[in-house]
């Protein structure tokens, strides 16, 4: 017969990995926890007995002494009395990792060694399909990530464009608030010579028209005041508009962006849960395909710890994208903003301007009317007889208001002097903005052209990948040709298969009767430890009373030294070697045999029915999910003193 191949071994590290991964733990906790199970098992053994429910039972037993001797020299040796570790597997373990098999012919032989390499091979083929479909999925991942850092790149480089062009149009409108503040220089300019004729033309009709002028100076003040009221009203009307709409707009693109942020975290939970589910079935899959399960298992932790990575690369991706986005944008509204503000400066002073050229221009004009007015009465004047009078006065009242206008030119220079200033100062932060502007302009040049270069790149990789795709194609087709005949000649398999049940049914049948007497031929012989299996009758049970309860149990002769749990108070006990008088199976015999009922009549009788019966458990010792005592509550502990139990040991006795 061809041996098996040897498996790999399944290593402490492995059951820790397996242990959190069924637990949804970390490695850390699942590795505490094995380390804490080994602590306990160790130290129980040591002190009594330990049971790992399911699996096998601790316990330390004496050894007799006996007589040994030396294979080198021939002398015979007393290996003395000792305490040795013994391990007691349970019913359940040896059933399901190594059940035992019935006799059988050559041929029922022959037939279940057929039925066994048909199942190899289905499972073999079974397991190349799951690798198949694994790939496939991983390759079918691969390429939707693929499309999708497409879609990314894509967005990014309209992104990159949209900023590109908002610099440029920054620029463009900080090259057009360039030209409007040259333009208002030049204003202002000619509004000081204005100015300075307006002042010549002012010293030369001041004397004649001063009280008109005041008048009309007050006037225009009062206007003017007017004026620029209704200016900052407006202007600050405009800003509360202006910031309304802004904080509206950013609001709905918060909006929008936090939807699209909750619709992506939706398919993405989706995704997962589906991933989810697909792990989960796959599990029962393996479990009941025990043949495909470490190939199934191992392709599902790979494609998973991809599919893991691949979502966090994903979503570092978005991240940083999605940064880039804020930065651009924040740095496009500062952008924005400062333009609006460099705009709303320009205005400013472009009005300022031209309401300074309007005064002027009326005071001008006023000039020019009193001078004339001041020349005709300055000629009658001259005419007059008090000429020389009034000219002494008038030389004395020029002399003050000249005096006056003194001191109001330097006012006027000084003011002048502080507007320059501050021109200067806004100049030369127009210039640092126009620098920064440049400056950020030539980065996201650089930035677009590395992004062109990294196009160009991703297109020739997407070229590169389609022909891998076109070559993965054809070999899929090859594969799923050859997975066809290898399906077609698997259901000529499983018919064989089929008919070789059949057959192997038939004589199995026949065989019965002999595996029955073989059986009975069997039970009769002595197990690995030495003791017979045989039911529990008078000429072979042990009957005894529990000494921390006072009930009475049952157990057969082959349990004689060994321990025994008290199934109404759970106390460890001995069993004696011989029957404890006063109870059933006494040498006496005053013991009395009492009807038997099973745990599930218990609810059905009240104390005082019981107190003529004995109650029969049949349990495992070592089977973590029988309960010795179920469904038996305090109200019946007190009857159930007087009872006689009866205990079935398991195989292992």
């Amino acid at each position: 017969m061809e041996q098996a191949p040897k498996k790999r071994a399944y290593t402490k590290s492995r059951l820790i990995k397996e242990l959190a991964f069924r637990a949804e733990i970390s490695q850390r906790q699942s590795r505490a926890a094995l380390e804490a199970i080994i602590e306990i098992a160790y130290r129980e053994a040591r002190a009594n007995h330990f049971i790992l429910p399911g699996l096998c039972k601790f316990d330390v037993v004496r050894r007799a002494p006996r007589t040994v001797r030396n294979p080198m020299t021939g002398e015979k040796l007393v290996l003395p009395e000792r305490d040795a570790l013994r391990v007691l597997l349970s019913k359940r373990a040896k059933e399901t990792v190594a059940p035992r098999m019935a006799p059988m012919t050559e041929a029922a032989y022959a037939a279940l060694l057929a039925e066994r390499a048909a199942a190899e091979e289905a499972a073999r083929k079974a397991a190349e399909e799951a690798a198949r479909l694994a790939a496939e999925e991983a390759a079918r991942k691969a390429a939707e990530e693929e499309a999708r850092r497409a879609a990314e790149e894509a967005a990014r480089k309209a992104a990159e464009e949209a900023a590109r062009k908002a610099a440029e149009e920054a620029a463009r409108r900080a090259a057009e608030e360039e030209a409007a503040r040259k333009a208002a220089e030049e204003a202002a300019r000619r509004a000081a010579e204005e100015e300075a004729a307006r002042k010549a033309a002012e010293e030369a009709a001041r004397k004649a028209a001063e009280e008109a002028a005041r008048k009309a100076a007050e006037e225009a003040a009062r206007k003017a005041a007017a004026e620029e009221a209704a200016r900052k009203a407006a202007e600050e009307a405009a800003r509360k508009a202006a910031e309304e709409a802004a904080r509206k707009a950013a609001e709905e693109e918060a909006r929008k962006a936090a939807e699209e942020a909750a619709r992506k975290a939706a398919e993405e939970e989706a995704a997962r849960q589906a991933a989810i589910l697909a792990a989960q079935k796959a599990a029962e899959e393996e479990a009941a395909r025990k043949a495909a399960e470490e190939a199934a298992r191992r392709a599902a932790e790979e494609a998973a710890r991809k599919a893991a990575e691949e979502e966090a690369a994903r979503k570092a991706a978005e991240e940083a994208a999605r940064k880039a986005a804020e930065e651009a944008a924040r740095k496009a509204a500062e952008e924005e903003a400062a333009r609006k503000a460099a705009e709303e400066e320009a205005r400013r002073a472009a009005e300022e301007a031209a309401r300074k050229a309007a005064e002027e221009e009326a005071a001008r004009r006023a000039a020019e009317e009193a001078a004339r007015k001041a020349a005709e009465e300055e000629a009658a004047r001259k005419a007059a007889e008090e000429a020389a009078r009034k000219a002494a006065e008038e030389a004395a009242r020029k002399a003050a208001e000249e005096e006056a206008a003194r001191k109001a030119a330097e006012e006027a220079a000084r003011r002048a002097a502080e507007e320059e200033a501050a021109r200067r100062a806004a100049e030369e932060e127009s210039r640092r903005a126009a620098e920064e502007a440049a400056k950020k302009a030539a980065e996201e040049e650089a930035a677009r052209k590395a992004a062109e270069e990294a196009a160009r790149l991703a297109a020739e990789e997407e070229a590169r990948r389609a022909a891998e795709e076109a070559a993965r194609r054809e070999a899929e087709e090859a594969s799923r040709r050859l997975a066809e005949e290898a399906a077609r000649k698997v259901a000529e398999a499983e018919a064989a298969r089929k008919a070789a049940e059949e057959e192997a049914a038939r004589k199995a049948a026949e065989e019965e009767e002999a595996r029955k007497a073989a059986e009975a031929a069997a039970a009769q012989e002595p197990d690995a430890d030495g003791f017979v299996e045989t039911p529990i009758t008078g000429d072979n049970a042990i009957s005894f009373k529990c000494t921390t309860c006072g009930q009475e149990i049952i157990a057969p002769g082959e349990a004689v030294g060994y321990e025994a749990e008290c199934p109404a108070c759970g106390a460890i006990l001995l069993v004696p070697s011989t029957s404890e008088p006063g109870t059933t199976y006494a040498s006496d015999g005053n013991g009395e045999q009492k009807e038997v009922v099973s745990v599930e009549d218990i609810e059905d009788l009240n104390p005082a029915q019981l107190k003529s019966r004995t109650i029969r458990i049949d349990a495992l010792m070592f089977d973590e999910e029988v309960d010795p005592t179920p469904n038996i509550d305090d109200r019946l502990s007190d009857a159930m003193k007087s009872r006689t139990m009866r205990i079935d040991l398991p195989d292992e006795f």
